[in-house]
């Protein structure tokens, strides 16, 4: 099996499993407690508003319990919180680090998802050397913290003072354009003061600025990995522009600044991922593409993020279950990097399944061999998808 060169900051997130596979179709399964507590995510940023990078960790301590440490060059504190998440997914417990309000530091957000609150999220700010709940400014029609397709959270910075706009769309569209409703708040002492409500009509592509979250720039990961194969780790930053747009910014262990920025799926897991996918050595960034049923493929080539062309010879590397949940099967045999595909003809249990091996050939894949096979459900329910055979960082 092939590693990635990781930083120790990071090592705890690394999988065998690829973990951006379709989950349309899951049914949703209660997660199981881990023997013991693990850390899913571990990122620098002034927390505190003394100008120092502070460490956050966020740990799963079993069942729908999650903690949240900061440790300052002073003071350590923690809160626990509830999700319905994944205990070992850690982009499914939080949504990142933003400067939100008009207080110095970082605030922290967590996802709750509760069955009752799609969407729902949980603040954290720093008050009085410790972490405490933020409560959440006015909104039209259900209060507190939640954002969706039809409700969301836009953040901005007008006078030299944080506003916040919370809007709640209206389910019917017409002539191409939605009723939102928006209340405005300003931070003003310490809290979120309400400013004025308004009534308007958007059209869609309008629409999409307002619902969900939206912040300056949200940090969703921090991890150390050798991304251009000189056998020294490189910073990788993710951080979230808008809803649906992420930039990551690599920096080189010799200094090269490197950043692009990705359209993400809307309708499946935009989280990103890092895992040794071609032959060349180095490690490759794999996303949701804006499509939303397939992965785009990034590698570094020549001080530049390009993309990596799927075994196939595309751009894109397949995804979706409408598309016969493509995975790829990653492996270093007798020297030989090869990928093995793996398609499904239907749903249907027991059901023929089509393999196809492709060779890394003189820097791109070579089809080798194709065969098919009857499997039964466990067969199928047994076998890794997405990424699989090599380790694999989510971002």
């Amino acid at each position: 099996m092939r590693k990635i060169v990781v930083g120790t900051t990071t090592a705890a997130l690394a999988l065998t499993c690829g973990a951006i596979a379709p989950t349309a179709q899951a049914a949703p399964v209660q997660p199981a407690a881990p023997a013991t507590p693990t850390v899913l995510k571990t990122i620098k940023v002034d927390v505190n508003g003394d100008g120092k990078t502070d460490t956050v960790t966020v740990t799963a301590l079993g069942g729908t319990q999650y903690e949240l440490k900061v440790v300052t060059a002073k003071v350590t504190s923690a809160v626990t919180y509830t999700s319905v998440a994944d205990a070992t997914e850690a982009w499914q417990v939080w949504k990142g680090a933003a400067k939100l309000d008009g207080v110095k530091g970082s605030e922290l957000i967590v996802a709750l998802d509760s069955p009752v609150n799609e969407g729902s999220f949980a603040v954290y700010t720093w008050r009085k050397g410790a972490l405490v709940a933020e409560a959440a400014p006015a909104a039209p029609g259900a209060a507190g913290w939640w954002a969706t397709y039809q409700h969301g959270f836009r953040f901005f910075a007008s006078g030299g003072r944080a506003h916040v706009d919370v809007t709640n769309l209206s389910a019917a569209v017409t002539h191409n354009r939605n009723t939102a409703k928006i209340v405005r708040s300003v931070w003003r002492n310490g809290k979120w003061v309400k400013t004025s409500t308004r009534t308007v009509k958007l059209t869609s592509s309008r629409a999409e600025n307002y619902v969900n979250l939206h912040a300056p720039s949200i940090l969703v990961s921090q991890v150390k990995v050798d991304m251009d194969g000189d056998g020294k780790l490189d910073s990788v930053t993710y951080r979230q522009l808008a809803p649906n747009t992420h930039q990551t910014k690599i920096v080189t262990a010799k200094g090269k600044v490197i950043k692009r920025s990705i359209a993400e799926g809307r309708d499946y897991s935009g989280a990103g991922m890092i895992a040794t996918i071609d032959g060349v050595t180095g490690a490759e960034l794999a996303y949701s593409d804006s499509d939303g049923y397939s992965w785009k493929v990034l590698t570094l080539r020549k001080g530049k993020l390009v993309v990596a062309p799927s075994p196939e010879g595309g751009k894109l590397w397949t995804r979706s279950p409408e598309n016969g949940a493509m995975n790829y099967d990653l492996a270093s045999v007798a020297g030989q990097w090869q990928v093995t595909t793996r398609t499904f003809d239907d749903y249907m249990i027991p059901t023929t399944m089509h393999w196809t091996r492709y060779l890394w050939v003189s820097g791109k894949w070579s089809k080798d061999t194709a065969w098919t096979s009857n499997v039964t459900e466990d067969e199928a329910r047994a076998m890794c998808h997405g990424f699989c055979g090599v380790d694999v960082i989510q971002l």
